[in-house]
């Protein structure tokens, strides 16, 4: 049995807590992708480890494979990852990243050693979380979140808002949030997708206002359109207020706003509950 941790790590005083570069990423990733392909987890679509009888998956042979990839991806020299994975950037990496989580199945066998077939979704959850602890030490942090996707780590206290269910049965109001979250924090997110995010969200408070009328201080209620209004993210005009440290505020602004939607949602299912 493999333990957790050991004595280096229990003591703070392994290099792993240390972030990786790029070549480190690519090289933790090759030995979780090697780990599980030798334990059958891409059996199913790619075939058997050391393939020595050329028995394929179900997306073919490597010339198949490579052929979905640049037909997905519009790049070459993707596949196989055991000889390419050197040469990749970090796009092509996190490519990879994505495109093993689809690919990945849990082989099951009976206690007597029987084959089943495969469970896709515990593949995909044990491939989530051993890339997962690699992916939070890359940069300023990334993870795979439940769809697949690579986005990155928020890192702060408001953060589990992020993971949190709305508090409605509104459908619309669900898309729009999970919309404006998605957005936020996607890996590639400039500025002007905060922004977008933030004007998503100030969008759900705009619809919600007339049913949370009352229920906050009508200067409150003022305040929370003021500051979405004066500070360049829904309107442009000569009055409004763009000399502020993007990156700082917008992020402000974003966590403010969904705890705000969370907290109007509330108040409202609170009042359809009494």
């Amino acid at each position: 049995m493999i333990r957790e941790t050991y004595y280096s790590q229990r003591n703070g005083s392994n290099t792993m807590n240390n972030k990786l570069d790029l070549d480190q990423l690519k090289d933790l990733f090759k030995t979780i992708f090697e780990g599980f392909h030798k334990d059958g987890y891409f059996t199913e679509k790619i075939g058997p480890y050391n393939n020595e009888y050329d028995c394929y998956g179900e997306l073919g042979d490597d010339e198949a494979i490579r052929s979905l990839l640049f037909l997905k991806l519009r790049k070459k020299s993707l596949w196989s990852i055991y000889s390419h994975v050197s040469q990749y950037n970090e796009d092509d990496l996190f490519d990879m990243i994505e495109f093993c989580y689809d690919i990945i199945s849990k082989p099951i066998y009976q206690t007597n050693n029987n084959f089943l077939g495969y469970h896709k979704a515990e593949g995909q959850e044990e491939y989530r979380q051993k890339m997962n602890v690699q992916l939070k030490d890359y940069d300023d942090g990334y993870k795979i979140d439940k769809h697949g996707n690579i986005v990155r780590v928020v890192q702060n206290e408001l953060s589990q808002l992020i993971e949190k269910e709305p508090p409605t049965e509104d459908e619309d109001v669900k898309q729009k949030i999970e919309q404006a979250v998605n957005n936020y924090r996607k890996r590639n997110s400039t500025i002007l997708d905060r922004k977008e995010s933030v004007r998503h969200l100030a969008d759900i408070l705009e619809k919600l206002r007339p049913k949370i009328k009352g229920k906050i201080p009508h200067k409150d209620e003022s305040d929370l359109f003021n500051i979405i209004n004066n500070y360049g993210i829904r309107h442009s005009n000569d009055k409004q207020k763009n000399d502020y440290d993007g990156n700082i505020w917008t992020s402000w602004m974003f966590h403010f706003y969904l705890a705000t939607v969370h907290a109007c949602l509330k108040l409202i299912e609170r009042e359809g509950s009494s």
